[in-house]
């Protein structure tokens, strides 16, 4: 298992402390950590929001054109400051995307199978009743909750979240596990083990529906 210290502490304490409680289980399990370090995280996360934003707005731009007082105000926002995303950016952000493939391929799961990381920055925020009527954006928080996924969606690498606990609110807490491209069943026996570190603690949400019943 790789982790990268810096990247798997950018988050709020209490989740940190959670996800390495989990790590140190996976330890006890008989996985073996390794320090990894990942570069240009920092140009991967604006390489995924011109990518994957640029292509959500061509795949729904006749419904943006169409629709678009049907949709939150959030989200309308997103969909028009991606149009101003230009095509050198678009080819940017894959140069950028083909580059972060060949270092994990390289650099990364030459050395490990995985890589560790909380599944997000914070717990869930608080959702209040005017953000269902008028929709709510708070940049600062998005990045928080979407610290950990530019990787995966920027690379198309598998992940995998698994539920590990709970911070002081009850709220809950994920570790993320990222694996090679086509291994997902490696990820998948990690997740396995994973679940019997919070086995007998994990609660149902009040609305609950077991999809395989």
């Amino acid at each position: 298992m790789g982790i990268y210290t810096t990247y798997f502490e950018d988050a709020s304490s209490e989740v940190v402390d959670i996800c390495r409680k989990a790590v140190d289980f996976l330890e006890e399990q008989g996985a073996e950590l390794v320090d990894i370090e990942m570069a240009e995280l920092e140009e991967i996360r604006v390489a995924h929001i011109v990518a994957i934003l640029g292509e959500f707005r061509t795949g729904l731009k006749q419904d943006f054109a169409e629709h678009t007082r049907e949709l939150s105000s959030e989200n309308a926002l997103l969909l028009a400051t991606a149009t101003q995303f230009t095509c050198d950016a678009y080819v940017t952000a894959n140069k950028q995307r083909a580059r972060s493939i060949s270092y994990l391929q390289d650099h990364v799961f030459d050395k490990v199978d995985v890589i560790i990381t909380p599944a997000t920055g914070v717990t869930a925020p608080e959702i209040h009743h005017n953000h269902l009527k008028y929709g709510f954006s708070q940049t600062s928080l998005t990045l928080d909750l979407m610290r950990f996924v530019s990787i995966g969606n920027l690379t198309g690498i598998p992940c995998l979240v698994v539920p590990v606990g709970y911070d002081s609110q009850g709220l809950p807490v994920g570790l993320q596990i990222m694996g090679r491209w086509w291994e997902d069943h490696v990820i998948l026996r990690i997740g396995n083990i994973l679940e019997r570190f919070a086995e007998g603690h994990l609660r149902k949400p009040q609305v609950y529906y077991d999809y395989l019943e």
